[in-house]
């Protein structure tokens, strides 16, 4: 599995049923209430003792407005599928993914007034919370009319500033060094959340070519947490350092056989060099196979052990080799090996 670290999200013009809650996530979550209700109606028609199914009180839309930093005077709107009942005393916890703060009109750092279906919260109290990518943590005081709190989770809320969405930076952490190619595609999990984060949505940040790259989301790629996502499907990103495990393969222009008895193979890749040999417990048996043209020879190699200088999979030339007969150098090495693998 990969490692991620998703810097908490931007915009928040508008909540569930809207862009910043994916509509897939929301059908699901909807869904889900609609075979509630409905199973619980079955009840009441086959059963005296049959319970009505109360529908959640859940807001549709949250709005901030009044500058970068929540603030005094800074104004929050939360629009319901329901007239809200607001109680004498009320209170909201928020977070921007980095800090958590309470507001409450107990401590006269929060007042509201219903307006329609709506709470329009105003702030009386300094934070350190970004208005822009805000959540709600809790609440209290904010019900409907059968005294049913806000649902939070229904609404999409508590877990929603940890979305993948646009501006934020995923971290992914490989067991090795990595290229990543001009087109790629990896998929991100958590739950029944998903998003492919790929070259259309997303643009390389930093660390190409190290174990740890940054990918920057340039548009929504759909409806996963950042809060423990899991990696999968990952293409276009290929072993950027030759490793252990890898297989090297030249094509030479002549006949060429393996004849041992040890093997030696020194390679570079234009600025490190590197000897790798059978006696050195990091370079298989060659393989010698004729072929693909008339007269070529095409010879593998199977690395078993780290080089003794990092080498990339690019560019790499073998400039000396010991074991072959018939074999003439400098020649191009090709490098292949198993797909790098993210790891937590």
């Amino acid at each position: 599995m990969a490692q991620l670290a998703v810097r908490f999200w931007q915009t928040r013009s508008s909540r569930t049923g809207s862009g910043a809650r994916s509509t897939a996530l929301r059908a699901v979550r909807l869904g889900l209430t609609t075979v509630v209700a409905i199973a619980g109606l079955m009840f009441a028609f086959s059963s005296a003792a049959g319970a009505a199914v109360t529908t959640p009180l859940v807001s549709t839309s949250t709005s901030e407005s009044g500058g970068g930093t929540v603030g005094s005077g800074t104004g929050l709107d939360a629009t319901f599928n329901e007239t809200p009942v607001l109680a004498a005393s009320y209170s909201l916890t928020l977070t921007d993914g980095s800090h958590v703060a309470t507001l409450s009109s107990a401590a006269g750092t929060l007042s509201a007034v219903v307006n329609g279906n709506s709470v329009d919260f105003t702030v009386h109290s300094a934070t350190n919370l970004s208005a822009s990518r805000l959540e709600v943590l809790g609440s209290t005081g904010v019900t409907d009319g059968s005294g049913n709190s806000w649902d939070l989770v229904a609404s999409g809320q508590v877990d929603k500033a940890f979305l993948v969405a646009p501006k934020d930076d995923v971290v992914i952490t490989f067991n090795e060094p990595v290229n990543v190619a001009s087109t790629y595609s990896f998929t991100l999990t958590e739950g029944s959340g998903s998003a492919v984060i790929n070259n259309g949505n997303s643009n390389v940040s930093s660390g190409n070519g190290t174990a740890t790259v940054t990918f920057v989301i340039t548009s929504n790629p759909g409806t996963v947490a950042a809060d423990g996502p899991t990696v999968s499907n990952v293409s276009g990103v290929t072993p950027a350092i030759v490793g252990s495990g890898d297989t090297l393969t030249a094509v030479f222009n002549t006949v060429v056989t393996a004849t041992g008895p040890t093997y030696s193979l020194t390679l570079t890749d234009g600025t490190n060099s590197a000897t790798l040999s059978s006696g050195g417990s990091n370079l298989g048996t060659p393989v010698a196979t004729p072929g693909p043209g008339a007269g070529q020879t095409t010879v593998t190699y199977s690395v078993t052990g780290a080089p003794s200088a990092q080498l990339l999979r690019s560019g790499l030339t073998a400039t000396a080799q010991i074991g072959l007969t018939g074999a003439t150098t400098p020649v191009s090495v090709a490098a292949s090996g198993s797909a790098p693998s993210p790891s937590v």
